[in-house]
């Protein structure tokens, strides 16, 4: 057995909002605060967890599989602990531990350095990563959270699923979430710092695309919306050479269809919220809106006084004016 060795070292953090939304102390294994070995010399350096050695709760020497987000403070040092070392000399574990030479000093500076620096993984295989937190059913926001924070959220990036041989679409992080109405991905991107007026070469901007009708997903693409619209989207953003606003204002005042109307009208009356107005049009605010409960709010046409043109009006659940359109 050595007498010492170079090895890398962190604490596990001390609490953590799991994938439930409770928030847990430490990790099964460890408390929170518990210094631990990384063994990370055969590492696959693009996994999201990693073997660490520390003494558990029970106060025995004990190897767990955590998740690399719930590190921190990671750094290198030499280790003259005999009880670590008698486990990372155990036949099962050697391999997988520097030693106390020149060359392994180098390698667990080099390790450290990577880490630190968040550069663990290849920039491609976070990508996918991400978009795959994004697209899925299921996401693990820390391990989510860690990767943002590792790339430009605003870089467009290419992601094809066909073979067919066509250039692959370029997508955002935040535009790939809002198609799909990954609420709690948008929530955690916009935090990370995407920015909601992003416009692509495509000129896709995705609060545009929020307006439009999809009969199963109306109530999280409203809620997505005003959460965009939290976040500093622009109610007037021009795509094309026309505003949102102005194009939103036509359809609620155009659209036959009921079910159609009934939601641009709600998506319309989140605009106007949230300050939109275009040349043609500057709605008069009655009363400020109450942005905690804006399912509340209707909009209903008003006959002109000449008898041909029509004007608007936002209610609140109360029947009372906000906004005159």
């Amino acid at each position: 057995m050595n007498a010492w060795k170079y090895c890398v070292v962190g604490n596990i953090v001390k609490t953590h909002i799991d994938e439930d939304g409770v928030c847990r102390y430490g990790t099964p294994a460890f408390t929170g605060g518990t210094k631990v070995y990384l063994c990370g010399k055969l590492w696959n350096e693009t996994s999201d967890t990693i073997e660490v050695l520390g003494l558990s709760r029970a106060k025995r020497w004990y190897v767990e599989t955590v998740k690399t987000c719930l590190i921190e403070h990671v750094r290198w040092q030499r280790t003259f602990k005999p009880s670590a070392l008698k486990m990372m000399d155990h036949w099962e574990h050697h391999t997988c531990w520097w030693h106390d030479t020149n060359e392994d000093k180098a390698a667990v500076k080099a390790f450290v350095k990577r880490w630190n620096e968040g550069d663990m993984s290849d920039p491609m295989d976070l990508i996918l990563k991400l978009d795959d937190h994004c697209t899925g059913g299921t996401v693990d926001l820390a391990h989510a959270a860690a990767i943002a924070k590792q790339l430009d959220l605003n870089e467009p990036y290419a992601v094809s699923d066909d073979s067919d041989g066509d250039m692959p679409d370029q997508h955002t992080f935040l535009g790939r979430a809002v198609d799909l109405c990954n609420i709690d991905m948008v929530e955690l991107l916009l935090e990370c710092g995407a920015d909601p007026n992003f416009t692509n070469e495509e000129k896709d901007i995705v609060l545009w695309d929020l307006q439009y009708f999809e009969e199963e997903d109306r109530e999280c693409r409203l809620k997505i919306a005003q959460m965009l619209l939290e976040h500093g989207a622009d109610p007037c953003i021009v795509s094309d050479g026309e505003d949102l606003f102005s194009y939103v204002l036509y359809a609620v005042f155009n659209d036959s269809y009921d079910e159609i109307w009934e939601y641009r009208a709600r998506f319309f009356i989140l605009l106007v919220a949230y300050g939109g107005k275009c040349d043609r049009c500057e709605p008069k605010i009655i009363k400020p809106f109450d942005k905690s409960h804006m399912q509340q709010y209707r909009f209903g046409f008003l006959q002109h006084e000449d008898g041909y043109h029509l004007t608007g009006c936002i209610y609140d659940q109360n029947g009372d004016a906000v906004a005159y359109i």
